[in-house]
């Protein structure tokens, strides 16, 4: 007679907690993947100075090679290539033995750095400024199309590869994480992007009606031990342009972390110490 009821109590409260435990299943993924966020953010937060510049070194000649291969070996002369990555070398040297406490060496590494840009970069310009005077000299279509690859050309074989080259350097030159060094890199980086988007939606994609174009496409007859060895080079595809393009963005945000980082990460303890001293006020879940 007793044994009735009771019974139907635990049945009923059995039933309450069937229904509640759906919803506590239902909230983990959510908070899955809320921690999975915040782990993201602090691992980005708490990334060290060392790293990121070792990240930004990595990325930057990954970026150097595969530009390389796309273009660079088949349209620009191996002599030129080794001299513009000899001068890069001997610039990473001078970056990591040269004397930095020196100011003085510090404003003339700077100085050849902005030089080696500048100048290639000018004399590219001027060049196409001049082509482009000559353009009423001819009106046919293949001329007019001659003259912009020759302006395309001279954008992508002598104004660009350097900047490709000296990227690394310029990463290693914030070792030392002096401001105008930072802001060096950054803006050097920015223009590497905007130089591989022009390279890879317009200069690699212009052709004349003749067939004329940069050239991304070679082969490599080396001999070795009396044998003839073949070895092409064709890399040049939409992926590998998506990843060019990738790799300059990605250096562009790990350029800036450290400023982002700094700005962001400042905004953290002033609600510690806000909330720390309002009790009351609500918490953040």
């Amino acid at each position: 007679m007793f044994g009735g009821p009771g019974k139907a109590r635990i049945t009923m409260s059995d039933k309450k907690h069937t229904k509640a435990a759906p919803a506590k299943k239902e909230s983990l993924p959510a908070a899955t993947s809320q921690k999975e966020g915040k782990a993201a953010g602090s691992s980005l937060r708490t990334m060290t100075e060392e790293k990121i510049r070792n990240i930004l070194i990595g990325l930057s000649f990954v970026q150097l090679v595969l530009a390389g291969l796309m273009y660079m070996l088949p349209s620009i002369k191996p002599t030129i290539l080794l001299a513009e990555a000899a001068v890069a070398v001997i610039l990473a040297l001078l970056v990591r033995f040269g004397p930095q406490e020196s100011r003085a060496f510090r404003v003339i590494l700077r100085v050849i750095f902005i030089v080696l840009i500048a100048v290639p970069a000018l004399f590219a310009i001027g060049v196409c400024i001049w082509t482009n005077s000559l353009r009423s000299l001819d009106d046919s279509a293949s001329a007019q199309a001659m003259l912009t690859l020759n302006n395309w050309f001279m954008f992508a074989d002598i104004a660009f590869p350097l900047l490709l080259f000296l990227q690394p350097v310029l990463a290693l030159n914030t070792r030392n994480n002096r401001g105008f060094d930072r802001i060096l890199l950054r803006v050097f980086s920015g223009l590497c992007l905007v130089g591989c988007l022009m390279l890879c939606i317009f200069a690699l994609e212009f052709s004349t009606p003749e067939g004329a174009e940069i050239l991304t496409e070679t082969t490599y007859f080396p001999v070795l031990f009396g044998h003839t060895i073949v070895i092409p080079i064709a890399f040049d595809n939409i992926l590998t342009r998506i990843l060019l393009c990738g790799l300059g963005a990605t250096i562009l945000f790990f350029s800036f972390l450290p400023l982002l980082r700094s700005r962001f990460g400042s905004a953290a303890p002033s609600k510690r110490k806000a909330a720390a001293a309002d009790p009351e006020a609500p918490q953040e879940a």
